[in-house]
């Protein structure tokens, strides 16, 4: 069947832009009137199969979309919605060729019933998130569909900046392109211009620090806060991201190579590069010292010696203050006051 479809997937910018190219696409040969969307959490079947069996009106073809419909079924369901839904599949099997049914769903169970009956019957199109070289070709592609240039290393730094998330690229890459009057976009550009991901702040902190470079340091850590970041959340990154360094270092002592590294710590291989260099800027005395340090703190935060409440942050900011100083002295900075 050619009118059966089902879009899902984690990346969701992909998976609305798709639905969209068929909404506007449907929209030229049949007019909007004849499109249906469906709140699958809360709408029944027998819905879903009204919507489908109505009559086009003044067109060939309707398109029927329901969202979240399969994500939103339990496994502990009633008698009666078992029910329902055998006759849903059912029904499957002889959707009129006046209708497009399209169920969309960020995330599915690939074991239930519906999701089978849908890939015997229908397509199924699963947007994947992209990675590594696939997400920098990506950005180059869409910078030059929009009339700008840039390079693919500049294109992968970009990336790295959003933390890969394709929402954010989307709207960097616009706002990029009304920055530069001649649309090259340089690596100077993204670093002006571009808001980066949490992760990638939390990466450029510890490599500051790691720089020895406290004022950086300090002022990137003040950043998340203006940002309205969680001081916990921030906390526990900071500590995350050092105990990785820790495993990394470990393992550059052992002589391991990248490939290895990558395995063992289970690891994003366009990551392990980047973590191996930012670990070198450490000794593994140092490593060990911080991350010492960091797990005191963790101590007195929750025996109560650190007030970590949200209206009382004051003592557990000073406290990371002047680790990172204690830590970036060699940057020039001799106090936080």
């Amino acid at each position: 069947m050619d009118n059966l479809w089902l879009f899902y997937g984690e990346n969701t910018y992909f998976l609305n832009q798709e639905l969209k190219r068929w909404k506007e696409s449907f929209i030229e040969k049949h007019g909007d009137i004849n499109i249906e969307t469906l709140n699958g959490e809360t709408c029944a079947v027998k819905d879903i199969i009204f919507a489908c069996d109505a009559v086009p009106f003044l067109g060939e073809k309707r398109l029927v979309i329901v969202k979240n419909f399969i994500s939103s079924q339990k496994s502990e369901e009633t008698d009666r919605k078992k029910e329902d839904q055998k006759a849903l599949i059912a029904y499957l099997k002889q959707v009129p060729s006046t209708c497009v049914l399209v169920f969309f769903e960020q995330s599915v169970d690939k074991r239930r019933a519906l999701f089978k009956k849908i890939k015997e019957a229908g397509t199924i199109k699963e947007f994947e998130n992209l990675k590594g070289t696939s997400l920098s070709q990506w950005i180059l592609e869409e910078v030059n569909k929009r009339g700008g240039k840039i390079e693919f290393t500049n294109a992968q730094f970009l990336a790295e900046m959003t933390g890969r998330d394709v929402w954010q690229l989307n709207q960097e890459i616009n706002k990029l392109l009304a920055y530069k009057e001649d649309k090259q976009i340089s690596r100077e550009d993204i670093e002006k211009t571009v808001s980066a991901n949490f992760n990638v702040s939390i990466f450029a902190f510890v490599d500051a620090v790691g720089q020895r470079n406290a004022k950086k340091a300090l002022d990137l850590f003040h950043g998340l806060l203006d940002r309205g970041e969680s001081l916990q959340m921030i906390f526990y990154m900071i500590v995350r991201q050092f105990r990785l360094l820790l495993q990394v270092r470990y393992l550059l002592d052992k002589k391991f190579d990248y490939r290895t590294i990558t395995s063992k710590l289970k690891l994003i291989p366009f990551q392990t590069p980047i973590l191996c260099k930012q670990a070198l800027n450490f000794s593994s005395e140092e490593l060990k010292e911080i991350y010492r340090i960091l797990f005191e703190i963790d101590i007195d935060i929750k025996t109560g010696k650190i007030p970590a409440t949200q209206d009382n942050q004051k003592i557990f900011i000073l406290v990371l203050e002047r680790m990172i100083v204690k830590r970036g002295f060699l940057g020039g900075v001799t106090s936080v006051v």
